[in-house]
């Protein structure tokens, strides 16, 4: 399995993956937002696809805050059904991570991020509930 930066030419396959994962509305929300990543915006997200065998099994993004350009966005973390519980994710988030401490170097920088599933899974890379709102998704920060 390799990680890399997402290609245009991917993003079909990104989608899908979110499609399967939630439903085809979160299908054209994730498509929308991933193109922005090649298009004019002046804080453009980044996306690391994770693939094998020239197949996508799973991708995550992160953006620098347009508030404050020491805290950065994580976001979309999705792995095809079929490669669930294999550490994808865990390999995903870990290279995000790297890309970040590599493009902060000694500044401090800190990642936030929404999840509707268990917090439990982002405690194991450092990160803390800052909020848990009614419909159980956790706002958790992770200082770098």
């Amino acid at each position: 399995m390799i990680l890399r930066k997402i290609k245009r030419q991917d993003i079909p396959h990104a989608s899908k993956i979110v499609e399967l994962n939630y439903s085809k509305k979160w299908k054209r929300h994730v498509t929308n937002e991933i193109r922005e990543t090649f298009g004019n915006c002046v804080l453009k997200p980044e996306y690391v696809v994770a693939e094998d065998k020239g197949k996508i099994i799973g991708f995550a993004g992160y953006s620098q805050s347009w508030i404050n350009y020491h805290i950065y966005n994580i976001f979309w973390v999705n792995v095809d059904i079929k490669y669930q519980r294999r550490g994808v994710g865990k390999l995903l988030i870990k290279n995000i991570l790297k890309r970040l401490k590599s493009k902060t170097g000694d500044n401090k920088a800190n990642m936030i991020l929404l999840t509707a599933k268990s917090p439990e899974y982002y405690k194991k890379f450092g990160f803390k509930i800052l909020n848990e709102f009614k419909e159980k998704d956790y706002l958790m920060a992770l200082n770098l």
